[in-house]
């Protein structure tokens, strides 16, 4: 495997000034023109050959300067086109060039390829390579203009980047467009996609009063469920413009959903393509958390018109410059949208199942890699979540004036150019006058670091001293508070700011000793190690004023109920949630939270000898246990959160559901049969999907039949929605009943299953990978299933093979037997792998 290095970055000895592309489309042949217009780099003295990056390509012709090159005047090969030196005498140059390429053939989903009846592009990161011959790398910015024919009743629309400029009808049936984009970009932000759309449109006024067109193409079909996300893309416009005092620049702001996608979406230039499950809403097909979802990812893809197109990365080792801090704004963004109070501690959620196991592991890498095999292994939760925290430290220990005026300077200073994370560092030290030499180890360091705490209180002194040490030397600020014994503050937060590996503070005027309040408002992605008994972190759960302590508190409490391997739940643990749950004070979203059990992946990152037969039933009697104690109270709470009326999607209405849901899944657990009437009630009486997916989750993992004829009404109803059959995959997928692994088999060759549909292998493969109960079966079933999937995939789409790949990671955390078997699935899966993407993050897992 080929290595690239970070230290190895050097500049292009060629640069170009604008590029000219001629589509002339078909399914199986297309055939793609382009004209070049390159000059030498003036900080390269030395004449170099020019090597252009070309994938799956059948070279037609090349000219230079109008002059057809022979095959003597340059060398080609599966990965380049290497013009000779002695060719490229001139200081500036036009490079002819007409290539073939197949999209039908092409089931990667990366360059130009079929999507149902579509055809698209995805070119980030190296996708551009295999659309036609070119400097495929980011800090190669060019204007482009597109001329694309195809046939007008196979593709009546076709459309690329900027503004379109000229449009007709030609022979033999066949049309044209021409797009022109004013702002230069790399190859990576092209996007072309033709077909049959329909097309919801709208408009919106800029600050300086620029009426710009907004156009949201989806399939036939789809555009009754459109609507919230063009209501997202004005809302994301107008706050960028509010937040940031970012504009949009072109006339044209077009959004195009597809059903097959790699990725969730592509902030293309002027032409962002979407993965249809971030766009599609309606109160029918769509959950309160799709709704969420959509606004967050509508967002994002805009708000990267200028972190991500205006400013570029110099190379992919800065991909965190543009994704983190795009996450960032994504995340203040959804927040502001939804008005959720329990954002930050969904985020939290997220990042520790996903990132925090990802630093655990053998794939656990920097923001900043120092080196990659393919640079797709890297569009991880680390590069954007963790990427996104540490924005999130920068913003807070700056304060927002400060940050806000770095964040100004950063985009007005490197306007139109591609840059580096140290770019972005230094903007924010020029504004604050701060050293932020320290900071920029969460970018090189590798892991999550560990913060221990231990504390002394002196009653005849009246000093309170907490010690802090940390396995890294970082700056690290860690917000607390104190409490008494009562669960009143006695101090307001304090930001503690660690900068060595041991820091001592100490409180005076204590009067009596208390009970610490640590990493409020998580204000720093690290793992705090305290000391802190039952009874405090019940307090904590109780009473604490910050909403991220009070539930943090409570997972690491149900933590130490599993590191204590009890076989009775404490009566004092579920008379504190019978408490919050009654705390009408208290967020409905939060109270959700805050009864709600660990994940799988955070409790098996988190339990010290992992033994899962006895985690699955210590998680069901945890289920049960609460249930039956706690009835009465759950079926109240239930009852008083029944919105009746028409569905709407407001931080209100939400954040009921989620206490409704919650109470559901503990009362379909109930002795007796209860629960089972109030989830087939809720389910027949739900007019929406929040609701109606409620109910099947609720009784996902209890064998009844009422599960079953659940599952066959909600398949029956939904069944010509994809979106909401992939809901239905995940289901299947993810209960804890046997025969999981023989009905995912079934359902792989069911008519609604596709293995080329990256939204059909994460719903059913995906989720399955997830199952703690039937994924880690003992007779290595599972195991066995994932290494043939990752295999066919491997052949047909790699990125996603090796992203189904990943759930082998934390392999060394089970027991002998599991261990064998996966070590055993892996090595097959090493020795009949292709691509580079798989091998790599085999040879990380097997280390």
């Amino acid at each position: 495997m080929q290595i690239t290095y970070l230290k190895d970055y050097c500049e292009s000895a060629y640069l170009i000034d604008s590029v000219e592309l001629d589509f002339n489309l078909d399914l199986t042949t297309t055939v793609v023109s382009s004209k070049i217009y390159f000059y030498r780099n003036k900080n390269i003295k030395q004449t170099a050959a020019l090597k252009l990056s070309g994938k799956n390509l059948t070279l037609q012709k090349i000219l230079l300067d109008g002059v057809e090159l022979s095959n003597t005047d340059y060398n080609i090969d599966s990965e380049y086109l290497v013009i000779k030196a002695d060719k490229l005498a001139n200081k500036s140059f036009v490079l002819e060039i007409t290539n073939t390429i197949s999209p039908d053939a092409n089931t990667s989903l990366s360059g130009l390829f079929r999507s149902n009846a579509l055809l698209c592009t995805q070119c980030e990161a190296e996708g551009f390579r295999a659309i036609t011959y070119y400097l495929d790398r980011p800090d190669v910015l060019a204007k482009f203009t597109t001329r694309i024919t195809a046939d007008l009743q196979q593709y009546p629309k076709l459309l690329s980047n900027g503004n379109l400029i000229e449009q007709g009808e030609l022979a033999a049936g066949r049309h044209f467009t021409v797009w022109q984009d004013p702002f230069p970009k790399p190859g990576y932000l092209f996007a072309l996609v033709a077909g049959n759309l329909e097309v919801l449109e709208d408009n919106f006024i800029t600050s300086s009063k620029r009426d710009v067109a907004l156009k949201l193409y989806v399939e036939p079909g789809n555009l009754p469920k459109t609507a919230h996300a063009m209501a997202a893309l004005k809302k994301s416009m107008a706050w960028d413009e509010a937040t940031y005092g970012r504009e949009y620049d072109l006339d044209l702001y077009m959004i195009v959903a597809v059903r097959d996608f790699n990725m969730g979406a592509m902030e293309n230039k002027g032409l962002n393509i979407f993965n249809d499950k971030y766009v599609l809403a309606s109160a029918r097909t769509a959950t309160d958390l799709d709704y969420n979802l959509i606004d967050a990812v509508i967002g994002h893809e805009y708000f990267h018109n200028w972190s991500g197109n205006r400013v570029t990365c110099r190379d992919w080792f800065q991909l965190s410059l543009k994704e983190g801090f795009t996450v960032f704004r994504e995340h203040q963004f959804a927040e502001f949208v939804s008005q959720s109070q329990t954002a930050l501690i969904e985020n939290v959620i997220d990042l520790r199942n996903r990132q925090f196991a990802e630093d655990a592991g053998p794939l656990a890498h920097a923001v900043q890699p120092k080196s990659y095999v393919t640079i797709n292994n890297f569009y991880t939760s680390t590069i954007y979540e963790k990427g996104a925290e540490v924005i999130r430290m920068l913003a807070g220990m700056l304060g927002w004036p400060a940050f806000r005026k770095g964040c100004d300077l950063y985009f007005d200073k490197y306007d139109g150019m591609a840059v580096t994370i140290e770019d972005f560092v230094q903007c924010m030290e020029q504004v604050s006058k701060q050293d932020l030499s320290q900071f920029r180890l969460w970018y090189s360091e590798i892991g999550t670091p560990h913060v221990v705490v231990q504390r002394n209180y002196d009653a005849e002194n009246k000093k309170y001293t907490l010690e802090f040490t940390s396995n890294k030397k970082m700056h690290i600020p860690i917000a607390l508070g104190l409490l008494d014994q009562s669960g009143a503050d006695l101090i307001a937060t304090r930001i503690i700011e660690l900068r060595d590996r041991a820091t001592t503070v100490v409180f005076d005027n204590i009067a009596q000793e208390p009970v610490p309040s640590l990493l409020r408002d998580f204000s720093a992605p690290v793992i705090i190690k305290h000391n802190l008994n039952s009874r405090e972190l019940l307090l904590l759960l109780q009473h604490d004023s910050n909403d991220f302590v009070s539930w943090d508190a409570a997972q690491q409490y149900i933590i130490n109920l599993f590191n204590n391997a009890v076989t009775e739940i404490p009566d004092a643990f579920i008379k504190v949630l019978s408490i919050v749950l009654q705390d009408n004070t208290r967020d409905y979203g939060l109270r959700a939270l805050l009864i709600s059990l660990p994940s799988n992946n955070y409790l098996l990152e988190n339990i010290n000898n992992v033994d899962i037969d006895a985690l699955i039933q210590l998680k069901t009697l945890l289920r049960s246990t609460i249930a039956n104690k706690l009835q009465k109270i759950l079926l109240q709470v239930y009852n008083d959160n029944i919105i009746t009326g028409d569905y709407q999607y407001n931080a209100n209405d939400v954040a009921q559901r989620k206490l409704k849901s919650a109470c559901l899944y503990y009362l379909a657990a109930v002795d007796g049969s209860i629960g089972i009437k109030l989830v087939q009630k809720q389910f027949n009486n739900a007019n929406n999907m929040t609701d109606k997916l409620a109910a099947l989750a609720a009784i996902n993992d209890i064998d009844c039949v009422a599960r079953e004829q659940l599952l066959s009404a909600f398949y029956q109803e939904f069944k010509d929605d994809p979106l909401v059959v992939a809901k239905w995959h995940r289901l299947h997928a993810a209960t804890s009943l046997p025969n999981t692994h023989g009905k995912i088999t079934e359902l792989m060759q069911h008519d609604s299953f596709s293995i080329n549909n990256p939204n059909n292998v994460y719903a059913l493969l995906g989720s399955f990978s997830n199952n703690l109960v039937n994924f880690h079966h003992s007779d290595g079933s599972g195991y066995n299933l994932l290494q043939d999937v990752v295999l066919q995939l491997d052949k047909s789409n790699p990125q996603v093979a090796s992203r189904m790949l990943e759930c082998f990671s934390n392999w060394r955390k089970f027991d002998s037997a599991r261990q064998t078997e996966i070590r055993s699935c892996v090595s097959t899966i090493n020795q009949q792998a292709q691509s580079q993407d798989v091998l790599e993050i085999v040879a990380k897992i097997l280390g």
